[in-house]
């Protein structure tokens, strides 16, 4: 696997994770970037703004107003995997009633119940609770798991993030861009 070669005050790469965007509605221009974390993520934004806010939340299995779900882009000659933690939070000063955001998180690999997990247990609710600094804090520390490179696959890894550790299943292979393999935690 390659990097996504990211740049933030210190150099760092990851093979886990290129990084986050974060999108809000805007009752005037609708979908916008607000945020990427590192600054220097690289993607396709326009085409993850299309893609960054929930058809509906009806049947959403976490809470009505809080849905996870995933997708891939176009990025240059590849694919980025994108892992979306929406949330709609009341609020009567806006026209619509509510504020809708998007917390998106970027790879290059399909490991959607491993993001889905770590954007509901832990980075969603850190992120919505205290802002940017605890992206900043995920990207640190998901920078410090084992290099997916040196990984032998069908072991079984432990990576820590924000005082707890979760443990994930290596995949068997690398899957090719077009395969979507949901590997299990």
């Amino acid at each position: 696997p390659k990097t996504c070669g990211f740049i933030s005050s210190k150099t760092m790469t990851s093979t886990w994770i290129c990084g986050f965007c974060v999108y809000e509605f805007d009752e005037i221009e609708g979908h916008k970037l607000v945020e990427q974390i590192p600054k220097s993520l690289e993607s396709n934004f326009e085409d993850i703004k299309c893609h960054a806010f929930p058809e509906s939340t009806v049947g959403s299995t976490v809470y009505q107003d809080d849905v996870t779900y995933s997708f891939r882009v176009r990025n240059e000659h590849s694919f980025q995997y994108a892992t979306t933690y929406f949330k709609c939070r009341r609020d009567k000063r806006k026209s619509r009633g509510c504020i809708q955001r998007s917390l998106v998180l970027l790879s290059r690999f399909p490991f959607f119940s491993l993001f889905r997990k770590l954007l509901l247990e832990q980075i969603g609710p850190a992120f919505f609770q205290h802002g940017s600094s605890a992206l900043e804090a995920a990207v640190q520390a998901i920078s410090q798991w084992p290099d997916l490179n040196k990984v032998t696959s069908g072991n079984k890894i432990s990576l820590p993030l924000f005082g707890s550790v979760l443990k994930f299943h290596a995949p068997e292979r690398i899957q090719h861009e077009n395969e979507i393999d949901d590997v299990s935690l």
